[in-house]
């Protein structure tokens, strides 16, 4: 099943902005597996576009209420979808904290993965390459122009928002890291995360060196 320009509203309102725009979506799965309830996806494909997620200054996600807004059973339970493939291919993800005016952008140019989800827990493995900004407070920080491969299994908790990292791969620019931990979405984003250099070498100077 292929979908052609995709696009997400936070609101039903025609001044709403857009926070997912995606120009083509290929969702490959079983027919019978469908119709019988069993939402197993085989694969997923997004591509070219951008994803905006604007947490307000009330704590609220743009991302939850464009999905108050187009819910129409407050009564049913949550799917469980079960991902075997996924892939995206030059997807922009834009994160930005009204409250405290921090802003992170993403320039995925590929990432392959799959994930799992219930009503407590979603697991995923993600293989990526991607170009990483942070911006506080209107400046930008040494993470900007910075190039990654990130590869990893991690598992969120719905409830306590908790997001865990197993032990993982990352590549900065020429520099590896290895990096396992946590990181509390509900806390400001609160890390605990150990992070070591695999090897001794002036690549890790470089890697943190500012960008033009």
């Amino acid at each position: 099943l292929k979908v052609d320009d995709v696009a997400l509203h936070e609101s039903k309102a025609d001044s709403a902005a857009a926070l997912l725009e995606v120009a083509d979506i290929y969702i490959g799965f079983q027919f019978w597996d469908i119709v019988s309830g069993n939402y197993d996806i085989q694969s997923l494909v997004v591509e070219d576009g951008f994803f905006d997620l604007v947490i307000h200054e009330d704590g609220v996600s743009n991302l939850e209420r464009a999905i108050a807004s187009n819910s129409t059973d407050e009564e049913s339970s949550p799917l469980k979808v079960h991902l075997k493939k996924i892939e995206l291919k030059n997807i922009d993800i834009h994160h930005r904290q009204e409250a405290n005016q921090k802003e992170v952008e993403t320039m995925i140019y590929w990432a392959k993965g799959g994930f799992s989800t219930s009503e407590r827990n979603t697991a995923a493995h993600v293989d990526s390459e991607f170009e990483l900004n942070i911006i506080e407070e209107g400046d930008s920080t040494y993470f900007k122009h910075k190039h990654f491969e990130f590869h990893t299994d991690f598992n969120f908790d719905h409830d306590s928002g908790l997001l865990a990292f197993k032990p993982s791969g990352i590549k900065m620019e020429h520099a590896d890291f290895e990096v396992e931990g946590t990181i509390d979405t509900k806390q400001e984003l609160n890390m605990d995360l150990k992070i070591k250099g695999t090897k001794p070498s002036f690549d890790l100077f470089f890697a943190f060196a500012p960008s033009e």
